[in-house]
């Protein structure tokens, strides 16, 4: 199901694997079991209804899910690695607090990049995504509404996050790009784990995945109605907050 549902994505959309890539047999985003409870912030961004922006917003934070089936629990099925569930989805800096009453041994790996250019590269692969949703997508009413998303998003963070809670781990972008395994042994360490190798081993992950695998993924702000400088502006308490770098942007 996971394949036929790619190969028809695919269709629709078939420069998306250059802006996210995705394999039916890989692990990627909850986003769709988010989706079932309405927790799925990408209804608010999509959906421009005062309605149904306002469902989404009661439909309850992540204790409020049920019990996942035995056979998504698995280890074995691929949705957890050794036992530990990994949560990727962006919309779980809005939930930090529910989520860490609900799973108080979490380790939160808060990766950090510019969030102006982030906000770009966001709007460029989710206009272009939901081509399968929308005959004629507005690249300026999604650049405005990915923006409002994203500062949300990075306000709730800056609230909910205490400084110095340990069960947080910093990685800035520049660093998982330049030694990506180095980091990944620094978090084990730091958690008091030994790692054990992936399959493959470890040198073969980052050549595997190269960025631009499946071609370069180009954007400009303009294309969207996003001002760079007025967006730095506005997440200038995040970046300051966490030493975030302004990266070269269009």
């Amino acid at each position: 199901m996971a394949e036929q549902a790619l190969e028809g994505l695919h269709r629709v959309a078939p420069d998306l694997v250059r802006m996210h890539e995705m394999d039916a047999l890989e692990p990627d985003e909850e986003l769709n079991l988010l989706a079932l409870w309405l927790l799925l912030d990408g209804v608010r961004v999509l959906v421009h209804r005062p309605r149904v922006r306002a469902l989404v917003r009661a439909a309850g934070p992540h204790r409020r899910l049920p019990p996942v089936p035995p056979r998504l629990a698995d280890p074995a099925g691929g949705c957890a690695v050794a036992g530990t569930w990994i949560l990727k989805a962006p919309s779980h800096m809005e939930q930090l607090r529910p989520l860490l009453s609900v799973f108080p041994d979490a380790t939160v790996i808060q990766t950090h990049r510019d969030a102006a250019v982030t906000s770009v590269s966001l709007t460029s692969l989710t206009c272009y995504g939901v081509r399968a949703y929308f005959d004629h997508p507005n690249p300026l009413v999604m650049g405005q509404s990915i923006s409002a998303a994203v500062e949300r998003l990075l306000h709730a963070l800056d609230r909910d996050r205490a400084d110095g809670d340990g069960r947080f781990f910093d990685i800035h972008f520049a660093e998982l790009m330049r030694d990506p395994i180095g980091l990944v042994h620094r978090l084990y360490a730091a958690r008091g784990r030994a790692y054990e190798r992936g399959r493959g081993g470890d040198a073969r992950v980052p050549g595997a995945h190269p960025r631009a695998k499946h071609g370069a993924h180009d954007y400009a702000a303009a294309d969207f109605g996003i001002d760079l400088a007025e967006r730095r502006r506005a997440l200038a308490f995040y970046h300051q907050r966490f030493g975030v770098q302004e990266e070269a942007g269009s």
